[in-house]
């Protein structure tokens, strides 16, 4: 029987070593946090679901929007699940990262004439349970990519690059008292 030398056990230990290390770094790819574009998309489906949740309130309460100071324990039972609630890439566990359109508290909302420009829910600096405000709370820079993702009073939701555009078409709505 030949004897293997020592250099080539240290070469085949190297190779077993380098063999191990490629398996701890493709087994660790599958298990790291999700991709900046699958994070968008849960977050855009999320301000999509919250502001379904916000209409269908409206619809059980004679088409009043809720109140912006209790908006998630109001939709609540409107949103299946309460990891909607959070945006859990971005935001520090515990956190929510969503506000609600502060001036559409209480709003009804058959009385606004352009909801398809009217944004409702949008990705926020604020991080606590049922923050409303306006849309100076919009994290700047994007929380994703150099964007944000919102969610209309119609229901639609969109991921928004350019807030200049976004300002302007919003300021043009009218809420009838």
């Amino acid at each position: 029987m030949a004897e293997i030398s020592d250099s080539k056990w240290i070469t085949r230990a190297a190779l077993i070593g380098v063999a191990f290390v490629v398996v701890v770094l493709i087994v660790a790819s599958i298990f790291r946090k999700p991709t900046r574009a699958v994070a968008k998309t849960n977050c855009i489906s999320n301000v999509k679901q919250l502001a379904l949740g916000a209409i269908m309130y409206a619809g059980d309460n004679d088409d009043i929007l809720p109140n912006g100071a209790v908006w998630m324990d109001k939709i609540t039972e409107y949103v299946k699940y309460d990891s909607v609630f959070h945006d859990t890439t971005f935001v520090p566990d515990g956190g929510y990262g969503y506000a609600y359109r502060k001036k559409l508290s209480g709003v009804n909302e058959t009385k606004i004439d352009k909801p398809q420009n009217l944004i409702l829910l949008f990705d926020s600096t604020l991080l606590g349970r049922n923050e409303s405000s306006e849309l100076w709370s919009l994290p700047n820079p994007g929380r994703h990519g150099e964007g944000n993702n919102a969610a209309f009073v119609d229901g639609h939701a969109k991921w928004l690059k350019a807030p200049d555009q976004v300002f302007a078409d919003d300021a043009k709505v009218v809420i009838e008292k």
